[in-house]
């Protein structure tokens, strides 16, 4: 599978099943690390509602999409079951940082890793859209649908955030 950016929007060839809930597994992973990392220097008790709210939502997704992975691993084999790729590769989520290591830099930022958080969101987004076009089961479209919006409420909820804080 190759992700590829596209005037802001993220285009998939050689979509394989697998490969797609592996990376949005990873997604869903460092999403779990960023907001973790972010929530020990929260500046509010909002804030820190709000992060802590991610954090289980993106639990929540990453759960899914391993037991998507495992259940089409009970009827297919893997090609590449071993491969670590998915640890190291850069899938543009976190642009423009090239890791998220890189964003413990910005943590006494609030706004710029609330802003980050928006545009981590709306990637991920892209990405599920794309998947959701080419996974094969009708339930498991419906399920990445339902996880799309929830990634919308998540931006919503970031969008709010940000508006609390330039009010400041």
């Amino acid at each position: 599978m190759k992700i590829a950016d596209k005037k802001g929007k993220l285009v998939i060839s050689d979509f394989n099943e697998f490969d797609a809930y592996r990376m949005a597994s990873k997604v869903e992973n460092d999403g779990i690390d960023f907001y973790r990392k972010f929530l020990g220097s929260a500046s509010s008790k909002e804030i820190a509602e709000a992060i802590g709210f991610l954090i289980q939502e993106e639990k929540n997704h990453l759960k899914f999409f391993q037991e998507c992975l495992n259940g089409l691993r009970q009827g297919k084999e893997d090609p590449s079951e071993d491969n670590d790729l998915f640890e190291s590769m850069d899938y543009g989520i976190f642009l423009p940082y090239e890791n998220i290591e890189e964003l413990e830099k910005l943590l006494n930022e609030p706004l710029k890793v609330l802003k980050l958080g928006q545009m981590m969101e709306k990637r991920s987004i892209d990405f599920y859209e794309n998947c959701h076009k080419m996974v094969s089961g009708e339930d498991t479209r419906n399920e990445i649908l339902r996880i799309i919006e929830e990634e919308k409420k998540h931006g919503e909820l970031l969008d709010e955030l940000v508006k609390s804080l330039n009010m400041d």
